[in-house]
């Protein structure tokens, strides 16, 4: 009985251990160099997008349209990140929300992870807390455009979405 025991013990410590690293975050040196590059992306689209408004352009003058939803009248995974960019660009973030859930997530976080770091790197004597990344948060990001393409193409079949 003992050794039953005890394997259970084992065997549940391996399942913590396997766990442990979603739970803790990403090491400093990871983070400051995913900052950099958020920075670095956040600037460029915004020279982008600056850009294509100043010179007349939208998404479908230079966007060829989703493939797979020509072909085969399904979404794939990406299918509305495009519209929900817009949306948010035009401050309507429920219609973004129903477009594609994760583009806004991913810019809830990105602003919640700049600003925190910005804020802390602004402002080195206060102790201003930072959002660290944490593997979680990607694997949220994955599951979020899993369920939204499956639930898209099941409420197409249903009828439900257009």
């Amino acid at each position: 009985m003992k050794q039953k025991h005890s394997r259970f013990k084992n065997c549940f410590y391996r399942a913590a251990k396997w766990a442990e690293p979603s739970v803790l975050p990403f090491p400093e040196k990871t983070q400051k160099a995913f900052y950099a590059a958020a920075l670095i992306f956040t600037g460029c689209s915004a020279i982008g997008l600056l850009f294509f408004h100043v010179m007349g352009y939208t998404a479908e003058t230079f966007l060829p349209g989703c493939y797979l939803y020509r072909l085969t009248g399904y979404y794939c995974p990406g299918c509305g990140g495009t519209r929900a960019i817009r949306a948010l660009m035009h401050g309507h973030v429920l219609s973004g929300l129903r477009m594609h859930p994760f583009v806004v997530y991913t810019v809830f976080m990105m602003f919640l992870f700049l600003s925190t770091y910005t804020l802390h790197y602004v402002f080195p004597e206060r102790s201003f807390p930072r959002l660290r990344l944490r593997p979680l948060y990607f694997y949220a990001a994955i599951a979020l455009i899993l369920i939204n393409w499956i639930l898209k193409n099941i409420l197409i079949y249903l009828g439900y979405w257009s």
